[in-house]
């Protein structure tokens, strides 16, 4: 038989195999997709044994890797089970089901018990610091800083434009009303003579030193003020000033007003609010500082107290044409210890026109060891609350 060597290359090149091994070919694919029909239906395949259930993925698809050699590699038997079939669902327990139900419910409470627990400790520390928060603010806020200074500056000033404006040509109930407006006594709050005649050009408020106690406070007022000298029936206008004064203030029942008139100093400001002190006084110490404070007063009237007050103290002296301070009362207040408070009534003396006013002032009085001797001397001043 002749070979047809030119057809048999051909086939070979393109993959073509001859009649029979193509009948062959189409034979063995046959019988493997009746093999492949039967273990879907479960039936037994002849000649092939049952297969043992490996715990292997089902769904890994058999690669055939060419080997080193070239030779496709021989694939993976599939896993099956006895009957065949490679995989199958069983139907879950009854007791499988309640303990997974079981289980979902316990973690859900859990874990909205954590959610609740943390929310509500979060919330009990912010109200809690919210409330140590407002009672630390209102622990340290000091009651002098609910004082109301604005209102107390501008019931000074009003004052002091009232009080310390006069003439004695005229009836001074019109003054007087206007000073009620301010001042609760029915006094004058500067005892006026009813001499002379001044008037007020201008007033600027100033500082305002508020009591610990938050209810009382010293206002401080710079008043221009226009003095006048008789000219027989007339008068002559004479050098205008300014006058630095003192207003005490107390808030009572929600109503500020002063409790004395304005007191001429030379300080801008009260430096401190003086404490309060006993109403009784101590006769034996008022005696013994008497002529102190005498001295102080003329000497404040100068504009020069240098020589008269305490070591370190820093005292302004008023530079004024009221020209004569008289100490009328004196009196020390019941204490211990080297710091003691004199109340001094003094009357203010213009002696150009014979003007004459009283102020009243708390004296602070330091006690001075030196050359074997103690004595008194002043160290602050401020209008008497």
């Amino acid at each position: 038989m002749s070979i047809d060597w030119r057809h048999l290359i051909v086939r070979r090149v393109l993959g073509i195999g001859s009649a029979e091994e193509r009948q062959a070919g189409r034979q063995r694919q046959a019988q493997r997709r009746a093999a492949r029909a039967a273990r879907r239906q479960g039936s037994p395949v002849e000649g092939e044994q049952p297969q043992e259930l490996h715990t292997a993925n089902p769904w890994a698809k058999v690669a055939r890797a060419p080997t080193p050699e070239g030779r496709p590699e021989a694939a993976t038997t599939p896993v099956v089970t006895s009957t065949g079939v490679p995989w199958s669902l069983s139907e879950e327990s009854a007791s499988a089901r309640n303990a997974r139900r079981t289980l979902r419910v316990i973690v859900a409470v859990l874990l909205i018990f954590f959610v609740w627990v943390g929310v509500r400790t979060s919330l009990a520390d912010l109200t809690a610091s919210e409330d140590e928060g407002s009672a630390e603010g209102v622990a340290e806020l000091p009651a002098a800083a609910t004082f109301d200074t604005t209102a107390a500056a501008g019931i000074a000033t009003r004052l002091s434009i009232s009080a310390l404006e006069w003439n004695a040509d005229n009836d001074d109930e019109r003054r007087q009303q206007t000073i009620a407006t301010d001042y609760r006594a029915e006094d004058d709050p500067l005892d006026w003579n009813g001499k002379g005649r001044q008037e007020v050009l201008n007033a600027i408020p100033g500082g305002v030193t508020v009591a610990d106690s938050g209810d009382a406070a010293i206002a401080t007022v710079m008043v221009k003020v226009q003095h006048y000298t008789p000219d027989g029936e007339t008068w002559s206008a004479g050098e205008a000033e300014w006058l630095t004064v003192q207003v005490p203030l107390v808030l009572d029942g929600g109503r500020m007003y002063a409790t004395a008139g304005p007191a001429i100093v030379g300080d801008a400001t009260a430096v401190t609010y003086p404490p309060a002190t006993a109403t009784d006084s101590d006769h034996d110490l008022s005696n013994e500082t008497a002529a102190t404070g005498e001295a102080f007063f003329a000497a404040y009237a100068t504009g020069d107290v240098s020589a008269v007050e305490a070591p370190g103290a820093t005292i302004t002296a008023p530079a004024t044409q009221w020209t004569t301070a008289t100490v009328t009362e004196w009196a020390v207040a019941e204490g211990k210890g080297d710091t003691r408070y004199a109340t001094a009534t003094v009357e203010w003396t213009n002696e150009a026109t014979e003007e004459q006013i009283t102020n009243t002032y708390r004296v602070t009085l330091t006690q001075v060891t030196g050359g074997g001797a103690d004595r008194w001397n002043v160290s602050a001043i401020t209008v008497a609350t």
